[in-house]
């Protein structure tokens, strides 16, 4: 009977959640206690997993990697629903997490394939019976999906909607909250962005429509109930090393993990950001970020060509030994800037995570080590110029009131000399009136001439040797810094090393047994541009 109440329960929830926005989703959701919070969570699945299943499998060409990056991008989404709730829309996000981790998922795939010794990719069908075996087409959706990806929020949530979601232009404003006019003024604005990016990278206006034309992507119900599962006992915290599977949990975990590193970054991590995301780098890629190359007008030359030793010639400048995971086929015609090699840069982007996590630290402590320095400075200012004369000035206060005393008590007993004698017992009292304020003259000259004499240099001594040390501890802990941020930038010239451009006009023509998947080593020559016959590179 229970049971049965909790599925009419789950059935109602499920129905009037079905009509509500999706902030006001992550709102119920958000609220632990409201009934409806599970079917919450599993409105927003339903209405926005087909378009997240079409980015993974657009991406992965396995179905079960494909439905390992849906599960963790939806539980990504579980971990950071509370930052999300000021969004009208989270389908430009979702899409935006779901192309990062299946392009994490890829390359992470692709190695284990390596490391277990098998030398080609399995082709599933994973992207619709239309583009299977099609490589060149699935590299055309993958590039349309990167520029999407880079679009501002307000233009990418539009295209996310209508595009990817298949809603109608009124639907989606419905979906957004905003006019129906602002919606087609973004999405034409969009569809300009998108063109101009896509025919700099030789790709034509039509494919912006690749994926609207391939309509939506069922969703499983059992892939749909198991998301749901895994995430509620994932938020619970119990049992989720039952409840995830380890690939899942391993994309979930290190996504997170780069996302926190981005936001306490503050201003590095945005200067990092911004610096590689010409070259399609970003720390939400993580290990197996797949590198998507810019129009050649703005991409800058890597290292690799400032190394050539000869015109065309091209050789790895990232230090040890490296995977090639994309490489121009031999005989190719390119023009110059041009991406011609990639190198598998995934342990070097975790390098950066944690060397920008040490940087972090070392500046930490050295503006500690400055401030303590600083108050010791402080410290012996305030007591040679303020505490010391005060401290002076009170003991000379001492001796003057005890040397005043003392010349009372001795005028008293010659006034009592003077007036006859006062008996045995009054001489005793004035001789000890004398001795005491004798006593407290000589107590408050000694403290006097301790403090002036010792005292004072022994104070000023141990505060100066304070200062030094603190100073010589503020030079070490800023020489670390400084070491810090130079491996810091160190690496990211060597992530920038791994995409490599050519260096002038001319055919490919590969090194040796060059290939996708090979190792190379620095300096290594991996191919040469060869210019054409008469051209000013060929002459050289």
């Amino acid at each position: 009977m229970t049971s049965i109440t909790r599925d009419i329960q789950t059935l109602f929830d499920s129905g009037t959640a079905a009509g509500l926005s999706d902030r006001q989703l992550l709102d119920r959701f958000a609220d632990r206690r409201d009934p409806g919070a599970e079917a919450a969570f599993e409105a927003l699945v339903r209405r926005h997993g087909p378009m997240v299943l079409r980015v993974c499998r657009s991406v992965l060409p396995d179905a079960n990697d494909a439905n390992d990056a849906f599960q963790a991008t939806f539980l990504v989404l579980v971990r950071r629903s509370d930052s999300l709730r000021r969004l009208d829309a989270i389908g430009g996000w979702l899409h935006g997490v779901a192309s990062r981790l299946s392009a994490r998922a890829r390359v992470d795939a692709a190695r284990r394939r390596t490391v277990e010794g098998r030398a080609a990719l399995q082709v599933v069908e994973a992207v619709g019976p239309e583009t299977a075996g099609n490589p060149d087409r699935d590299e055309s959706v993958r590039i349309v999906q990167d520029e999407v990806r880079h679009l501002p929020e307000r233009y990418r949530a539009v295209v996310v909607l209508c595009h990817w979601e298949g809603l109608t232009q009124e639907e989606a404003a419905a979906r957004l909250g905003c006019p129906l006019g602002t919606v087609r003024s973004r999405i034409a604005r969009a569809r300009d962005l998108l063109r101009r990016r896509l025919e700099r990278r030789g790709l034509g206006p039509a494919v912006i429509g690749l994926e609207a034309a391939r309509g939506p992507t069922g969703l499983d119900p059992s892939l749909v109930q198991k998301t749901v599962t895994v995430a509620m006992g994932y938020l619970s915290g119990g049992g989720t090393t039952v409840l995830i599977p380890a690939a899942v949990a391993s994309l979930v975990q290190r996504t997170l993990w780069r996302l926190t590193m981005i936001k306490i970054g503050g201003i590095s991590a945005a200067v990092v950001l911004v610096a590689l995301a010409g070259h399609g780098f970003g720390l939400g890629l993580g290990r197996g970020a797949r590198t998507t190359p810019a129009a050649p007008g703005d991409q800058k030359p890597s290292r690799a060509q400032a190394k050539a030793t000869s015109p065309g010639r091209v050789q790895s400048s990232v230090s040890g030994v490296v995977r090639i995971i994309k490489i121009i086929p031999d005989g190719t015609v390119v023009k110059k800037g041009q991406m011609i090699v990639e190198l598998d840069s995934s342990n070097l982007h975790d390098q950066l995570v944690n060397q920008m996590i040490t940087s972090k630290a070392a500046e930490a402590n050295y503006r500690n080590a400055k401030l303590a320095r600083e108050a010791a400075d402080h410290e012996l200012k305030a007591y040679v110029s303020d505490l010391f004369p005060r401290e002076e000035s009170e003991a000379k206060g001492e001796v003057e009131v005890a040397e005043k005393e003392l010349a009372v008590v001795e005028a008293d007993k010659d006034v009592f000399r003077a007036g006859g004698d006062i008996g045995e017992l009054g001489r005793k009292r004035q001789e000890l009136e004398l001795a005491r304020a004798k006593l407290k003259v000589e107590k408050a000259r000694n403290r006097l001439h301790i403090l002036t004499t010792y005292t004072r240099d022994k104070r000023i001594g141990a505060l100066n040797w304070d200062v030094k040390n603190r100073h010589w501890d503020e030079l070490a802990k800023q020489a670390s810094w400084e070491l810090q941020k130079n491996k810091e930038s160190k690496l990211k010239d060597e992530i920038l090393a791994c995409t490599i451009l050519a260096p002038n006009d001319g055919t490919v023509v590969l090194s040796g047994a060059i290939e996708e998947g090979s190792n190379v080593r620095e300096h290594d020559v991996i191919l040469r541009v060869v210019p054409p016959p008469g051209s000013d590179a060929s002459s050289k």
